[in-house]
């Protein structure tokens, strides 16, 4: 339900949403999210080490990556499994050493926040 005036607290913006009770969703096409996720992209990848597992076989990994108001990481989830332990613990320590990530623009911030974003690890996209 969306809050009542008198439900906001004090020196706050209230409801972020505008006059609906549903976020605005941004399109994985837009523009401005691409970039946006491909700077977020980029820095993960800047600290990822490639174990030299990788070298013999293809190992693919997938993350979900849901960061706080301060670009710092708060929450690594586990969409695809390369399933060689040595390949997967390397993602997800790039996506920490990563911390804090790139703030989003101000209309992405509930995407940013709240739906987080999907970091494939492929050693070929490096």
């Amino acid at each position: 339900a969306t809050p009542e005036a008198a439900q906001v607290p004090a020196n706050q913006d209230g409801y972020i949403y505008g006059t609906s009770d549903k976020p605005l969703k941004v399109l994985p096409s837009d523009p401005e999210y691409l970039k946006y996720q491909a700077m977020v992209r980029a820095k993960i990848i800047q600290e990822w080490i490639i174990p030299p597992v990788a070298a013999t076989s293809n190992l693919k990994c997938k993350l979900g990556v849901l960061m706080d108001d301060l670009g710092q990481v708060r929450q690594v989830e586990w969409l695809e499994k390369s399933g060689d332990e040595s390949f997967d613990s390397s993602a997800v320590r790039a996506v920490h050493r990563s911390s804090p990530l790139p703030q989003p623009p101000e209309r992405l911030k509930w995407e940013a926040f709240n739906e987080g974003f999907l970091i494939e690890f492929d050693p070929s996209l490096k």
